[in-house]
Order: C-alpha cells, then structure tokens, then sequence
C-alpha cells in the first residue's frame, strides 16, 4: 500500500514539475532572417550545407542570400523537378516552408 502512495506521490511531482510549452504566433509582415528563418536552416539544412560543402553552402545570410537568388532554396523547397528535393531525409514542415516563402517574398533581408 506504502509503495502506492509513493508512486501516486512521484506521479503528482512529475505532472506538477511539467512546463506548458508556449508557441509565439509569428507576424508574417516582420519575418526576421536571424529570429525566424536561421534556425530552420540551422536545424534542418546546415549539416549538409557547411562551409566548404560541395553542395549550397548555407552557413550564414549571404550564402543562403545566393540561393535565394538563384532559386535554388524555393526549388528544392518545393520539389521542382530540376532541384533535388531538400531536406532528402525529411519533407519540411508546411509552417517552416512558409517562414522562408513570406522572407523571401518581402525581399530577404538580413535582419
């Protein structure tokens, strides 16, 4: 009965100790380079894509400021048929995929 409580008890602490995680709706009329579209490219593309990488290096904004204007990031972003589609691991996120769209439609600005 004693080993019960305990767990009852252990289970309580733990649901209490437990943080609600908060998602901070984006703005898409102020897409940040460095807030919004940088850690995408850091968690999803950047270990493939260092500095010296064969293929697009992504490493900072002017690198990825070059795909861009290329339209090698919305190709293989979008599986067009003549990029391979990136990431080839994973198929990103719709909510990624349009932080980078609406940064790259109001002028990708290093910001």
């Amino acid at each position: 009965m004693k080993k019960k409580y305990i767990a009852a008890f252990g289970c309580l602490v733990g649901l209490l100790s437990c943080e609600k995680a908060t998602v901070e709706p984006i703005n898409p009329s102020a897409i940040s380079y460095n807030k919004n579209v940088q850690p995408i490219i850091e968690a999803h593309c950047i270990e493939c894509h260092l500095m010296g990488s064969e293929s697009a290096e992504l490493f900072d904004y002017d690198h990825v400021a070059a795909t861009v204007v290329s339209g090698q990031l919305e190709g293989c972003l979008n599986g067009d048929t003549n990029f391979v589609q990136m990431p080839t691991d994973h198929v990103l996120d719709d909510s990624s995929k349009n932080i980078i769209y609406l940064w790259i439609n109001q002028g990708f600005q290093d910001n």
